[in-house]
């Protein structure tokens, strides 16, 4: 998604959009980060609790 719309004085929604899924990448990317560096040690629980 890219915001290309001209400026409205605010955040237009699609910008809001993307600021929402760029968060989400991030915290995402997080998570996997921790997943990595503990699933050796809770292989089990991650693999139960991952969606």
């Amino acid at each position: 998604m890219v915001c290309n719309g001209p400026p409205t004085g605010g955040p237009t929604m699609s910008h809001v959009l993307n600021s929402i899924v760029s968060a989400l990448g991030l915290a995402q990317d997080a998570l996997e980060h921790l997943h990595l560096h503990t699933a050796g040690a809770l292989p089990s629980t991650f693999e139960v609790t991952e969606l």
